[in-house]
């Protein structure tokens, strides 16, 4: 339980700084290089996505599993959260007229939630060795 604790607290601090990568850059694409929501939200995406898995594979899941398996499985991670991301901010800009920045607010929750869940229980998890 404490491992556990220790790595929600880690991916935590690792998803805030993630996140401020993205939301400063989707503000600044979306404000002053005048990128649409979501060009300015899937750029921000991306830039965040470098910080998210150097953190998560070195710091929070303390390199369990080998590139080669954790890499695709985190990027599979990481394309189901940006399909999430982007279904959210569509639905809340586009269908309910939110504001682009209120619509980021439950992104930065439900998103590293559901990242975090499938990170730790499949994407980082290491490989099962077989018995000899």
């Amino acid at each position: 339980m404490a491992r556990l604790v220790r790595q929600g607290v880690i991916y935590a601090a690792i998803g805030l700084a993630a996140t401020a990568v993205h939301l400063l850059a989707a503000l600044l694409l979306h404000s002053l290089a005048g990128f649409g929501p979501l060009s300015a939200n899937a750029a921000a995406f991306a830039l965040a996505w470098s910080v998210s898995y150097a953190g998560n594979y070195l710091l929070t899941f303390e390199a369990a599993a080998r590139h080669r398996q954790a890499l695709p499985r985190f990027m599979l991670v990481s394309a189901l959260g940006f399909a999430l991301n982007q279904s959210l901010v569509w639905l809340l800009v586009q269908v309910m007229n939110w504001a682009f920045w209120q619509a980021l607010v439950p992104v930065v929750v439900i998103v590293p939630l559901t990242g975090f869940i499938l990170s730790r229980w499949w994407a980082f998890k290491p490989a099962e060795t077989r018995a000899a």
